[in-house]
C-alpha cells in the first residue's frame, strides 16, 4: 500500500469510542415475555417484584424450644429454675396453640407460630424435662433454666419481607439468591427481557475450525469459543458463524 494510500485508509477510520455508540445508537431494548423462573438465570427483569405476603407470614419460632411468657421466667437461673406447666406442642406447618396464659409452656419447633400471650423462645438446652426419659414420651412440666427476654429467638411477622414491598426492581439481572426470592414470595413466572442472541465470526486465512486436522501455519479457533463462553455468561444466546477469510466477499457471505 503506498503511503498515500495508507493516509487516506487511516482518515477514513473512526476510534473505538466512536465505533461503539454508532453501534448502541441502533440497539433497543428487547421483547418481553413472560417465563418460568427456572428459566430465567442470567436474564433481566422486565418487572417490578411486589410481595403480596409477609416473610415470614406470622410470628414464629428462631429455634426448638419453649414458648414461654417473659414475665413467668424474669429471674429464672440454674439455681432457681422456674416450673412451667406444658399445654401441647406446635411444629412448623401448623397453626398457632391457643392463647398461652400465666405460668404455662408450649414446646415449639423452628418456623412453628408463636402462640398468643407468648413474647419468648427458651432453647431446649437452657431447659429441664422429662423427654430424654426413654419411658416417657410426653412431659406436663418444663424447668427453664435461664432468664429470657421479650423477643427473644421470636422472629416477627414481616422481618424479612412486608406486604407490598418491592423486593426487585425492573433491569436487575437474575441470578440464584434472585429467583429464590421470587419463589419466595409465591410467584412462579415473571416478565423478562427476551436474551439477545448474539453472531459471532471469526475472521483470518490462518484460522482453522477446532476439531480438524490443523494444516502447517495455521492456528485454532479460539476466540469465537471464549466469546460464545462470554455471551453465555451474560445471559446471552451465542451463534457462531463460522470463519470467513480476510476478504470483503468472503465476510459478507457469512454475515
Amino acid at each position: 500500500m503506498s503511503s498515500k494510500r495508507h493516509a487516506d485508509h487511516h482518515e477514513s477510520m473512526i476510534d473505538v469510542e466512536d465505533a461503539l455508540s454508532k453501534i448502541l445508537a441502533v440497539f433497543r431494548p428487547l421483547s418481553i415475555q413472560e417465563t418460568s423462573i427456572l428459566e430465567t438465570n442470567g436474564m433481566v427483569l422486565a418487572e417490578d417484584i411486589i410481595s403480596e405476603i409477609d416473610i415470614p407470614p406470622l410470628d414464629n419460632s428462631a429455634m426448638d424450644g419453649y414458648a414461654v411468657k417473659y414475665e413467668n421466667v424474669e429471674n429464672a437461673s440454674s439455681k432457681t429454675p422456674k416450673k412451667l406447666k406444658v399445654v401441647g406442642t406446635t411444629a412448623a406447618g401448623e397453626l398457632p396453640y391457643s392463647t398461652l396464659l400465666n405460668n404455662e409452656s408450649i414446646r415449639i419447633m423452628t418456623g412453628a407460630p408463636i402462640p398468643t400471650g407468648a413474647n419468648a423462645v427458651v432453647p431446649f438446652e437452657k431447659t429441664s424435662d422429662n423427654f430424654n426419659n426413654k419411658n416417657s414420651n410426653t412431659t406436663s412440666e418444663v424447668q427453664i433454666l435461664t432468664s429470657s427476654f421479650v423477643g427473644q429467638n421470636v422472629r416477627k411477622a414481616g422481618q424479612d419481607v412486608k406486604n407490598g414491598e418491592v423486593v426487585l426492581k425492573s433491569g436487575s439481572v437474575l441470578h440464584p439468591s434472585h429467583i429464590a426470592l421470587i419463589a419466595s414470595v409465591g410467584k412462579a413466572t415473571v416478565k423478562v427481557f427476551r436474551r439477545p442472541q448474539v453472531a459471532i465470526l471469526a475472521t483470518g486465512n490462518e484460522i482453522t475450525k477446532p476439531g480438524n486436522k490443523l494444516e502447517q501455519g495455521r492456528i485454532y479457533d479460539s476466540n469465537s469459543y471464549g466469546i460464545a463462553s462470554a455471551v453465555t455468561e451474560a445471559g446471552g444466546l451465542p451463534l457462531i458463524v463460522g470463519i470467513a477469510k480476510d476478504n470483503f466477499d468472503s465476510i459478507e457471505k457469512k454475515l
